[in-house]
Parts: C-alpha cells; sequence; structure tokens
C-alpha cells in the first residue's frame, strides 16, 4: 500500500493580503499570560505543522504568539484557537 502524500498549503503567501495578523494584535489583549517568547520559540518563527481532516496537510505559517502555557497562536484562519507548540516545527 502506498503511503499518502502530504498535501502542502503555505499559509503565509495565502493570507498575505488579508487582515488576520491586525485581528490578532486585537485579540491577543484577551489571551491570559500573552507572550511573544517560549521556549525556543518566538513571535515572526516560521513554523508547519500537519492537521487536516485526516492529517493530511502540511501547513506552513508564521507565529504570531503564546499564551501563559506555551499554546502558540499562528497565522490562520482560526487564529483564536492555539496549536500545541509539540505540533510545530521550526523551517
Amino acid at each position: 500500500m502506498k503511503a499518502a502524500q502530504l498535501v502542502k498549503v503555505n499559509l503565509i503567501e495565502k493570507y498575505k493580503n488579508s487582515d488576520i495578523a491586525l485581528k490578532f494584535n486585537v485579540f491577543k489583549d484577551k489571551v491570559n499570560g500573552f507572550s511573544e517568547y517560549f521556549g525556543n520559540l518566538k513571535k515572526g518563527d516560521i513554523v508547519t505543522f500537519i492537521a487536516g481532516y485526516d492529517n493530511n496537510c502540511e501547513f506552513t505559517t508564521e507565529i504570531l504568539g503564546f499564551d501563559f502555557v506555551g499554546n502558540v497562536f499562528v497565522l490562520k484562519d482560526s487564529f483564536w484557537a492555539p496549536i500545541v507548540a509539540d505540533k510545530l516545527h521550526l523551517c
């Protein structure tokens, strides 16, 4: 059986002309313990993560910030839903 290939989606390119980053700047005031750094990661780092209905997509995106436990907010349409840092890989 052939292994399924990941669909690669560049969210930075997809949302380059959107207002998501601006919306996040308003939202971040509501984040408990918001920070621009956590561990070896920082705001602006380019990362990848696997997601999708069948975990069949590899997304490339930019870190927007962190909450107090290190959950990561990234540039995506659901920017308010953080990702666990362990799922991210630095590019």
